[in-house]
């Protein structure tokens, strides 16, 4: 399946979003699960403290984007 910019996403890759309770929270998460219209995507919640608690969200392909394999793809 397609995100937003086009580029092919499979499950294990990692994608950024935006949670769904805070829309200008971007995070970075990886594709568990992909359905005929939605990606589900496994995350670290924020703002938790010291532990570590993962979730599984589910979005729409407009709503992710394919994280660059390393930062310099970005520049």
């Amino acid at each position: 399946m397609k995100d937003f910019l086009g580029n092919t996403v499979e499950v294990g890759d990692a994608v950024i979003f935006s949670l769904p309770r805070y829309r200008y929270t971007l995070v970075r998460g990886v594709v568990v699960k992909i359905t005929k219209c939605y990606f589900f995507i496994e995350y670290i919640e924020p703002n938790t403290g010291s532990s570590k608690e993962y979730c599984t969200v589910k979005q729409e392909p407009r709503q992710v984007v394919k994280a660059p394999e390393r930062p310099n793809e970005l520049l």
